[in-house]
């Protein structure tokens, strides 16, 4: 049996926040049609895009934002802007602050001291190949599942994007870092059109 589902594809990536808005309400409008979904993970360096997702309807599922670590911040001159730190805290959305799973820790040291070429370097690499927000959505469910705020083995909603906001959003199946390869892409609802 074959089902059709429509994936929606942005042309500019730089339209950050209309692409927001956009996955913003494709990923209500799915949750309404999918209330077995129960877990919607943002990427958000600055708090933009979790903020958008916590003034939406997700329809009961819960809101983890995912973000770099605080050194990561410091070499991209990174922030978490206050008023969208005060709507995370507000609606009580769980942030979780972590290492990379794939392009940091004792890797990204490896890359900058000895030009060394690590799995995980090759992996994110590859993953770039669909997009940013493909390689980023897996990275954070893991670093969602490391830190305990999302079950291992559970289909989720992960969302990212290229610089700022979001544009790509997956459905998944969840795993830890630990597990990485069992995390599985079941669905694609948007991404980026690689030009």
């Amino acid at each position: 049996m074959a089902s059709r589902e429509q994936v929606v594809y942005f042309e500019d990536k730089a339209a950050f926040e209309e692409n927001t808005r956009q996955v913003v309400g494709l990923v209500s409008e799915y949750l309404k049609g999918h209330p077995e979904l129960r877990h919607v993970i943002a990427a958000s360096s600055t708090g933009y895009t979790a903020a958008q997702f916590a003034r939406a309807d997700l329809g009961g599922a819960h809101l983890v934002a995912v973000k770099m670590s605080q050194a990561v911040d410091a070499i991209y001159g990174v922030k978490l802007g206050a008023e969208h730190t005060k709507v995370l805290e507000e609606r009580k959305v769980p942030l979780v602050m972590g290492t990379h799973a794939l392009t940091g820790a004792a890797d990204h040291a490896l890359v900058d001291k000895f030009r060394a070429l690590p799995p995980t370097t090759l992996i994110a690499n590859v993953l770039y190949l669909f997009s940013q927000g493909m390689k980023v959505c897996l990275e954070i469910t893991a670093m969602a599942v490391d830190a305990g705020r999302v079950p291992e083995g559970v289909e989720a909603i992960a969302v990212a994007g290229t610089d700022q906001g979001c544009d790509t959003a997956v459905v998944l199946r969840t795993a830890s870092s630990t597990h990485f390869f069992d995390l599985e892409v079941r669905k694609l609802l948007a991404k980026p059109l690689q030009k």
